[in-house]
C-alpha cells in the first residue's frame, strides 16, 4: 500500500518503493504529461493539488483540460467557493479539475461537501485535481479540524515546466 505525504513546503512525497521515478521527478521539475502519467498507474492516489503563487484561474484550468484530455477521455472543470452546495458529478468524467478554493470557508459546509464528493471520486477509481494559491492551501491543508487536513499530496505550479510558460491571471 500507498501513503501520499505533504511536508508543509508544497512539496508532495510518495511512500513506496514502486514510485522512485515519481519522487526523482517531483524533486526538480515534471512535465503535465508525466504528471497524469503518475496519475493513472497509481503514484498519485486519485488526488493531487497544484499549488500556485496566485489564484488560479479559468485559463489555467482549459491548459490542464487541453494536456489532461491526451490521456483521459472525459475531463470537466468546476468552479467552487461561491456559497452555493454544488455536488462535483462523480460518473461524468475521468477526471475533474477543480478551481475556487480561495474563496471557501474552509470551515464551511461547502468544503467539506468538496471534500466529500472529492473523496467518493477517489474512492470509485476517478480521479481530481485541486488548483489552489499558496494561501488558501495554508487554510484549508494545514489544521486537522478542517477537512482537507492530509488528505492529499500537492505540487507546486513551479515544477510543472508546461504551467510556468504564462503568468497566472493574465
Amino acid at each position: 500500500m500507498t501513503q501520499s505525504v505533504f511536508n508543509g513546503q508544497g512539496d508532495f512525497h510518495k511512500l513506496d518503493n514502486q514510485t522512485a521515478d515519481f519522487g526523482a521527478q517531483m524533486a526538480s521539475s515534471l512535465t503535465l504529461e508525466k504528471l497524469f502519467e503518475f496519475m493513472q498507474v497509481g503514484a498519485i492516489e486519485g488526488l493531487l493539488a497544484i499549488v500556485t503563487d496566485e489564484e488560479p484561474d479559468l485559463a489555467l484550468m482549459q491548459k490542464l483540460r487541453r494536456s489532461a484530455l491526451t490521456r483521459y477521455r472525459a475531463v470537466s472543470i468546476n468552479k467552487v467557493g461561491d456559497g452555493r452546495l454544488k455536488n462535483i458529478p462523480a460518473e461524468s468524467s475521468e477526471l475533474t479539475l477543480i478551481y475556487g478554493m480561495e474563496l471557501c470557508d474552509p470551515e464551511g459546509t461547502e468544503a467539506h461537501a468538496i471534500r466529500s464528493d472529492v473523496g467518493f471520486r477517489k474512492y470509485r477509481g476517478l480521479a481530481a485535481i485541486i488548483c489552489l494559491s499558496k494561501d488558501s492551501l495554508a487554510k484549508h491543508f494545514s489544521d486537522p479540524k478542517r477537512p482537507f487536513y492530509r488528505f492529499c499530496g500537492t505540487v507546486n505550479q513551479e515544477n510543472i515546466e508546461d504551467l510556468i510558460d504564462r503568468p497566472l491571471g493574465r
